[in-house]
């Protein structure tokens, strides 16, 4: 059975995971300091007003992307 692809401006499944990764590309290249909700919102696709609606704070995001990149050094080691 194949998946049909999402309808235009319809929300993916893995949008949380698609922001981890962007927040965490930002953040690598810009510190915490200089990146900012909009740019990460503007690497997903999506407003930062959307992207508000998935974590309340770039602290929280900052957090949620550093506990995935510890959790998958230590599956790593």
């Amino acid at each position: 059975m194949s998946r049909r692809p999402a309808a235009p401006g319809s929300r993916p499944r893995n949008r949380k995971e698609l922001i981890l990764l962007a927040a965490g590309r930002a953040f690598a290249a810009g510190g915490y300091p200089g990146t900012s909700m909009e740019d990460i919102a503007r690497a997903v696709g999506i407003t930062a007003a959307a992207l508000y609606r998935h974590v309340p704070s770039k602290y929280e995001l900052f957090r949620q992307c550093t506990e995935v990149m510890v959790g998958s050094l230590a599956e790593t080691l």
